[in-house]
């Protein structure tokens, strides 16, 4: 069980479950810990009784979530969870929060059937249990105020703990690595003139930061109060990772007030870091990231000369050359960059005046010995954890003419490159320890009539989907991989053209009630089969293949599947086989046929969210010439489909479309950008949010 006094109690009425789910989801994305019965457990009857009076009596807030489901219910158990929190507020001091009523429809306070003390606070109204980022701050900020919680640990998402956090096991105590060093930019000030609110502000960025880490295989080894040490065994782990923090750090500047958000400096370099006798971690990295995070402009990145030459060519950014500047205690002046994400606004020469640039004759020998120790050191975390491989920034996705081609196994770039100079040892040793995991989808074949040409797709598309669901992948859109129009007999031009390492195919044959789908994972650019596979099932079970298809891929490629990523794809779309079928016809009919084919979809099954996503496609594209009701319809059916499932991007990405047709641009760019949280590889979310940019 979680602490006493630590913990949020959620009570709700069983209908609003979905609801009450996404309410706790977001605060516990927030670093709250939240009591949430339908976590499960092995309690029952008097037990489960007890526990529940035990939670309520030692919760630092209870959030009863109010609506017409509780106004209808006159009996029921959250009715007792309700008069016990507000027993117990009768004993809390006046001022001092503990009840945050939340209102999640159009119920009105004056009619609600709630005990006297709700009535005594304001109220929240989050319209379906979606949290904004604001409302989700307000609650953090006052979770932290009565916890006084700013350890690292409680930034952990879901997992705050008094223990202390221990630094990963390097070997002999010690060990190469690449470290982010980062800082909240004002933070004394800043604390002086809002202590809870600035400390609720750290600990939500700290929480998202510790999340980026972990999905770029970091760790995080230390946190100093205002500021985090992450660990990689990769530059190019721990630099996208950077660029990804501030980038996303960077995007709230336009739609929150100052007082609102915080700005942080980051520094990088690759040095070495061991483990003192209390447990924390020194070293060169350390001393020497803590120094450029120092030199970095706000909200931006400082690497080293060293981390530059070791991730050019490997990660999009734009960069700027600052010149060699000097560190207290460091012998020999270090080269310094400037960086931010392809795409993004240009990186500042700030807070120093432009320097001139110049040549400087890096002793090739130590660097080679740096290159043997990184290889080392790359080799054992390897052998130690499966590395999830870095996966661009949102805001710097490299046009694919941009992309380096996929290296073979020896780490040798089979492309010429555009000047001559010497092969980088650095760079040498990184495309050893790296493998790429980009990979295309192309087409399966379609072995039946061509009327029933649609299932092949459906089959095609869906797969794609459950792969882009894999952040250590990166999945090629289907508009990119249509350009190549002799499929894997492109391989080398594709692989050449959009950096891929390996290629997904196959082929679909239906014979009444069954199905069989034959598929090949394939080396790029040499074709090699790497893993393949034929299924014979009942076509009701076209999911399960889809879904095994996607995690065989995961273990061919030797890389890594969270139990998130995994229940998101083992999540059937629908299930009605017929109502699926159904939905694939629709994909290449004219929009009048498709519209009544996607009605009768949503007839049969009211709970497939996805069909209400296709619906609200066509109206907006049907929108240009009949008028405001298409658009009506579309923002109603986009609604649907985000309430019926949340964490599906394509829902996301119909709400942007159809909040861009109505004019409200910056809710559209939040719902593209919630798209592309939940599947990076989006393509056509990342387009059309570069329209709206």
């Amino acid at each position: 069980m979680s602490e006493p006094l630590k913990a949020v109690f959620l009570s709700y009425a069983s209908q609003d479950a979905e609801a009450a789910r996404r309410v706790c989801e977001s605060l516990r994305s927030g670093g709250m810990e939240v009591w949430f019965d339908a976590d499960g457990g092995l309690e029952h009857g008097d037990e489960w009784d007890a526990k529940i009076r035990r939670q309520i009596k030692e919760c630092v807030l209870f959030i009863p979530i109010i609506s017409a489901s509780t106004q209808a219910r006159l009996e029921g158990y959250f009715r007792i969870e309700w008069e016990l929190a507000a027993e117990r507020a009768m004993g809390i001091a006046a001022g001092v929060p503990f009840i945050l009523p939340i209102v999640i429809d159009g119920t009105r306070e004056p009619d609600a059937l709630v005990p006297d003390r709700f009535r005594k606070v304001q109220w929240t109204s989050i319209p379906g249990g979606f949290v904004a980022p604001e409302v989700r701050a307000r609650v953090v900020k006052l979770w932290s105020h009565r916890t006084g919680v700013l350890s690292h640990e409680a930034a952990r998402v879901g997992n705050p703990t008094s223990r202390p956090f221990t630094p990963p096991p390097f070997q002999g105590g010690r060990g190469l690595a690449a470290v982010v060093f980062t800082d909240v930019v004002g933070y004394s000030a800043r604390m002086q003139r809002d202590e809870a609110g600035t400390m609720a502000l750290v600990q939500a960025d700290f929480a998202r930061m510790s999340e980026r880490c972990a999905e770029h295989g970091g760790e995080v080894l230390n946190t100093m109060g205002d500021g985090l040490l992450m660990c990689f065994s990769s530059a190019v782990q721990a630099v996208t990772c950077a660029l990804q923090i501030q980038s996303e750090f960077g995007a709230r500047r336009g739609t929150l007030p100052p007082e609102q958000t915080l700005e942080h400096r980051m520094g990088v370099h690759i040095g070495d870091v061991f483990r003192q006798e209390t447990g924390g971690v020194a070293g060169d990295g350390v001393n020497i990231a803590s120094r450029l995070e120092g030199k970095a402009p706000v909200g931006g990145v400082c690497i080293s000369q060293m981390v530059h030459d070791t991730v050019k060519g490997k990660v999009p950014m734009q960069a700027v050359f600052i010149g060699p500047e000097s560190f207290k205690n460091i012998s020999e002046p270090i080269p310094i960059w400037h960086i931010a994400a392809e795409g993004g606004p240009t990186p500042s020469r700030a807070p120093f005046a432009s320097a001139k640039r110049r040549t400087h004759s890096w002793r090739w020998p130590a660097l080679a010995a740096a290159a043997v120790a990184l290889v080392a050191t790359g080799v054992w975390f390897a052998l130690r954890r499966p590395a999830a491989p870095p996966r661009p920034p949102v805001a710097s996705v490299a046009p694919a003419k941009d992309r380096p081609a996929t290296q073979t196994a020896t780490g040798s770039d089979k492309s010429p490159p555009p000047t001559k100079r010497k092969a980088d040892p650095l760079e040498v040793a990184t495309a050893v320890i790296e493998k790429p995991r980009g990979i295309a989808v192309v087409s399966f074949e379609n072995l039946d009539a061509a009327d029933q040409a649609f299932f092949a797709a459906g089959v095609t598309e869906e797969v794609t989907q459950h792969l882009a669901k894999i952040r250590a992948l990166r999945v090629m859109s289907k508009d990119a991989v249509a350009r190549f129009k002799g499929g894997v007999a492109d391989l080398p031009a594709m692989t050449r053209e959009l950096g891929i390492g390996a290629a997904l195919t196959g082929s679909v044959r239906r014979a009444g009630d069954l199905v069989r789908i034959s598929v090949r994972l394939l080396a790029a650019p040499s074709g090699e089969t790497l893993w393949s596979e034929q299924y014979d099932r009942p076509a009701k079970d076209i999911f399960a293949v889809q879904s095994d298809v996607a995690k065989s891929v995961v273990l061919a490629l030797q890389t890594s599947l969270s139990p998130q990523e995994r229940a998101r794809i083992e999540r059937p779309p629908t299930t009605d086989i017929e109502a699926y079928a159904l939905y694939l016809q629709a994909g290449g009919k004219p929009a009048p046929e498709a519209i009544e084919l996607l009605k009768r979809v949503v007839a049969l099954d009211p709970k497939f969210a996805q069909a209400y996503c296709g619906l609200s496609w066509i109206y907006v594209r049907r929108a240009s010439t009949t008028g405001r009701d298409d658009l009506d319809r579309a923002l109603a059916a986009a609604r649907m489909a985000v309430l019926l499932d949340p964490q599906q991007a394509r829902a996301h990405y119909a709400m942007g479309n159809a909040l861009a047709g109505v004019g409200q641009i910056d809710a559209s760019r939040q719902s593209y950008l919630r798209a592309i949280e939940l599947n990076p590889s989006y393509s056509a979310a990342l387009n059309d949010l570069s329209v709206l940019e």
